[in-house]
């Protein structure tokens, strides 16, 4: 009897995180683990942003806090909502493997921008993957679009 009442309440256990992040190290498959013990480390982290570079024209029409979207073609659904959290002070030269509509782009403007998460958004960003951002009308009313890769 006492054997099915552990098994029972085994299967009736939970575990839950106290926060949200990349699990770095975690018990192994069958190991026996001490009531209370930890059994998952979490790395909580920041909000996932991206860095795209933009010309000093394009750069004139957006402004901190504007807000932007971003699709993938291996997002379904809506696209990510992401809001401009950092526009650079300087012009310097882009990343080489930077694709940009601009081709003759020799200088452009680092901008972050930062994803705001709803419950029904995926998780983070995995690094390096290609996206296209659309950045919405911001102070002055205009728009401009761009493709990036997150970082």
């Amino acid at each position: 009897v006492g054997i099915d009442v552990a098994e029972n309440q085994k299967l009736l256990s939970t575990v839950t995180a106290p926060a949200s992040g990349v699990v770095v190290d975690a018990a192994t498959v069958g190991e026996v683990v001490a009531a209370g013990a930890t059994i998952a480390t979490i790395r909580q982290g920041a909000a996932t942003s991206l860095t795209t570079w933009l010309s000093p024209a394009q750069v004139a029409q957006i402004c901190l806090g504007s807000p932007a979207s971003m699709h993938a073609d291996w997002i379904t659904g809506q696209p990510l909502g992401a809001m401009i959290t950092l526009i650079g002070d300087r012009a310097d030269y882009p990343p080489t493997a930077f694709a940009t509509d601009e081709v003759h782009l020799t200088r452009a403007i680092p901008v972050r921008l930062t994803l705001t998460r709803s419950s029904g958004q995926p998780q983070p960003l995995p690094p390096g993957a290609p996206v296209d951002i659309e950045i919405l009308p911001g102070a002055n009313g205009h728009s401009c679009s761009t493709d990036t890769r997150s970082r």
